[in-house]
């Protein structure tokens, strides 16, 4: 099917490749060529003419051959550009101009120049099969010993390092070390070496830190000296070591212990949570089942789009996946801090889009769905809808909605919310219309593929 536009013909060879075919004025292509011409006269420097005043006519028998195809590929460019900005319904182009497949057509002077160009696009969805899909939501409490893990990673991070000031070396004490020495002639050297003092002497006789580290074990911390020599003897045990001996000079640098806190009111008051310990665990408990509901919601969520992508197949470009992982891909690499302007991550680059491939189809058939569906029931964004989850973001975050909601004008980030508030709707919308069953398990699945929890972070959100 084609459809004419001005001077030039739209026709779908398929439901994701696209080609504009047309013809460019003479007078266009010829302007074209006399001011690339103009500007060429003005470097160019021939015997027997001046700079800048070598004929048209003798420049054009030099370069054409050189500059035509360079020339022409601009010119069907810019042309088919002007279509599709012309008539933004017609081609949702998913590459650059550059990467179109041009396809020229014959050049003759003083006619109208004739040209093809295939893009790829992205498809026109329409859901047709969407109600009545039967899934499962899961329900699984939260166990006792999930809030007191909770409760155990709290006191980790509460634990304070603090010096051993008096007493003797003990295990499960860290004293920091520099050792240099040698092994049998052989030159060794450890450098502000962190030791965990052991318990017995089951442990690596290999290693010298260790060794160094069990001579002090039992010993006053203010009888060490600070600088002292040391000899050992490596038994049939010691790794590459064995039957060896070694002569050591040890700088001593200090004893450290862990304090952690114990488990009661005390550390909630600490946490800044709660009170008292047990309203500490009540609001672990609550936070656990929170997340719990919001998984739940996530595989329920998932199980149904499995289902509408299984009912309404479409055809996806090749071109429009690789994109949509390559941008997954470099928005992870940079939040880890990963340097994008290396040449040595292309490789790495590369690997990783082609193993994310498979997410990236998935997370594309998802959201053109969901954008179409949402078309189809005109389901739209109020004000009222932006605002309500701008207080929820600023609630989490501690911020005032006023300053939150200045910050996603100011960094361009309204309409993305807005978009992912709209498929929210949708999915909403799909789970109202689906017959969902109820049971209770142990644990959930591991997921197999990524999640809403991704939108939510394009969004600006993150998840307790």
């Amino acid at each position: 099917m084609s459809e004419a536009l001005n001077s030039f013909e739209i026709e779908t060879i398929s439901p994701v490749l696209k080609k504009i075919k047309g013809t460019i004025p003479w007078e266009t292509v010829k302007a074209k060529f006399e001011e690339t011409y103009k500007e060429l006269g003005k470097s160019v420097s021939l015997k027997g003419f001046r700079r800048g005043k070598v004929p048209q006519s003798l420049l054009k028998r030099m370069f054409q051959k050189h500059i035509e195809k360079d020339l022409t590929n601009e010119l069907i460019r810019e042309a088919s550009v002007e279509v599709i900005r012309n008539n933004p319904d017609a081609i949702h182009a998913v590459d650059t101009p550059n990467e179109w497949k041009i396809i020229p057509g014959e050049f003759k002077d003083g006619e109208a120049f004739p040209y093809e160009v295939e893009i790829e696009v992205i498809p026109q969805v329409e859901v047709k099969e969407y109600e009545g899909i039967e899934a499962t939501r899961l329900h699984v409490m939260v166990k006792d010993e999930a809030v007191e893990k909770q409760l155990e990673q709290l006191q980790n991070h509460l634990t304070k390092v603090v010096p051993v000031e008096s007493g003797e070396v003990s295990p499960g004490h860290v004293i920091t070390l520099n050792i240099m020495g040698k092994i049998d002639g052989s030159p060794v050297n450890f450098e502000n070496e962190q030791v965990t003092v052991p318990e017995g002497d089951d442990f690596n006789q290999g290693s010298i830190p260790l060794r160094v580290a069990t001579t002090l074990r039992g010993k006053a911390t203010d009888k060490i000296e600070e600088e002292f020599e040391l000899s050992l003897e490596f038994g049939d045990n010691a790794g590459a070591y064995s039957g060896k001996s070694g002569n050591f000079f040890v700088e001593y640098q200090g004893v450290t212990h862990k304090v952690t806190p114990a488990l009661d009111d005390e550390l909630a008051k600490e946490s800044g949570e709660a009170d008292n310990l047990e309203e500490l665990r009540k609001k672990f408990r609550d936070k656990l089942e929170k997340q719990h509901e919001d998984q739940s919601n996530t595989l329920l969520e998932r199980a149904i789009m499995d289902e509408v992508i299984k009912r309404n197949p479409f055809e996806l470009g090749g071109n429009l996946i690789t994109r949509q992982a390559e941008l997954k891909i470099e928005q992870t690499l940079m939040s880890l801090g990963f340097p994008m302007d290396s040449h040595d991550m292309d490789e790495y680059k590369k690997n990783l889009v082609d193993s994310y491939r498979g997410n990236a189809e998935r997370e594309l058939r998802e959201n053109l769905l969901l954008e179409a569906l949402a078309t189809q029931l005109e389901i739209t964004v109020s004000d009222d809808d932006l605002d309500a989850k701008l207080a929820e973001i600023a609630s989490k975050s501690g911020e005032s909605i006023e300053r939150v909601k200045a910050e996603y004008q100011k960094e361009n980030r309204i309409d993305t919310l807005k978009y992912v508030l709209k498929l929210t709707k949708t999915l909403d919308f799909l789970k109202s219309k689906s017959k969902i069953n109820q049971e209770e398990a142990d644990a959930f699945p591991e997921p197999s593929w990524p999640g809403k929890g991704e939108a939510n972070e394009e969004s600006g959100e993150s998840e307790e």
